[in-house]
């Protein structure tokens, strides 16, 4: 019999900031994070021409959390390298490249490494949808990327993979291992069609969530995010990998293209190159933008 995997850290998002408190990590009611955490789209999207210093984070509230260098949540850390652009549209999509980033959990458990989109919108852009791949060791029993799934109701966590999922493809799951895909560039996306939320991977339609689930509040999308996300609590600096674990200034490293918000009723999703870009720690994780047009590199070594 296999041993039960360890618990791992919850879900980010590039506009939530820090929250300090005794006791494990938990879901946060999303009115609080509403009142308390959420960010400026302009204080998190900072890195503008002639821009070099990141404005000051609201200081953390609460205590017992060990030091942290990026946004600091019940004792684990987050840093994001991230994108976005602020439009009304019916979702997005990117082409984006699979990595296996290096997840050192030593010392404690739970950290993991991302790359991923999110669709949001509603109110204060608390609902959203997201895709993408994982490096997750205690949530997914090893070290390889997983895709996988996920949503906000109004700022409320649900769960990975499963909460409000509808499976439609035949070939690729939330949860599944990605490992013969590294190296690969593939499309991904979401559009809102027919009373739902549609995601797209790499040549097929791989399932919904529907309406129901915010009560139709969110049929369209204000918000796109495209992010590297690192969890980590194992110390400063983190040991985690972010992308293929090279800086953005590499032009060998991980990149996210085609940055594209969609046109339903044209069935198209254009990209720009209208993406503002931001950092939460540029001495682990950063992003260069524009790289070429709608596209950015990212990534990081940590330590």
């Amino acid at each position: 019999m296999a041993p039960p995997r360890r618990p791992y850290l919850p879900k980010g998002n590039p506009l939530i900031g820090n929250y300090a408190a005794p006791g494990p990590a938990r879901a946060l009611p999303g009115e609080f994070i509403i009142r308390n955490l959420l960010l400026p789209f302009d204080q998190v999207y900072w890195k503008r021409e002639r821009t070099t210093v990141k404005p000051r984070m609201k200081p953390m509230t609460g205590s017992g959390d060990p030091p942290c260098a990026g946004v600091s949540y019940y004792g684990s850390c987050f840093y994001y390298a991230n994108s976005g652009e602020q439009r009304l549209d019916d979702g997005g999509g990117m082409t984006f490249d699979v990595e296996n980033p290096a997840v050192d959990n030593s010392g404690d458990a739970g950290g993991h490494s991302i790359d991923e989109i999110a669709v949001q919108g509603g109110p204060n852009n608390g609902d959203d949808v997201e895709m993408g791949w994982s490096v997750s060791p205690d949530q997914f029993g090893d070290a390889h990327p997983h895709l996988f799934i996920y949503h906000w109701i109004n700022w409320n966590q649900t769960c990975y993979n499963t909460c409000g999922w509808n499976q439609y493809s035949n070939t690729y799951f939330p949860g599944m291992d990605l490992s013969s895909l590294v190296g690969q560039s593939l499309y991904i996306g979401w559009v809102h069609y027919e009373g739902a939320w549609w995601g797209w991977f790499n040549d097929q339609w791989l399932g919904y969530v529907k309406d129901t689930e915010w009560k139709g509040a969110f049929t369209q999308s204000t918000l796109i995010q495209w992010y590297g996300e690192v969890a980590s609590n194992n110390g400063i600096p983190p040991k985690i990998q972010m992308g293929n674990g090279q800086f953005p200034s590499h032009v060998t490293a991980a990149r996210m293209m085609t940055l594209c918000d969609v046109d339903a009723k044209a069935w198209v999703c254009y990209y720009r190159d209208q993406q503002s870009a931001g950092a939460t720690n540029t001495n682990y994780y950063d992003i260069v933008n524009h790289t070429s047009f709608g596209a950015v590199r990212y990534g990081g070594p940590g330590q």
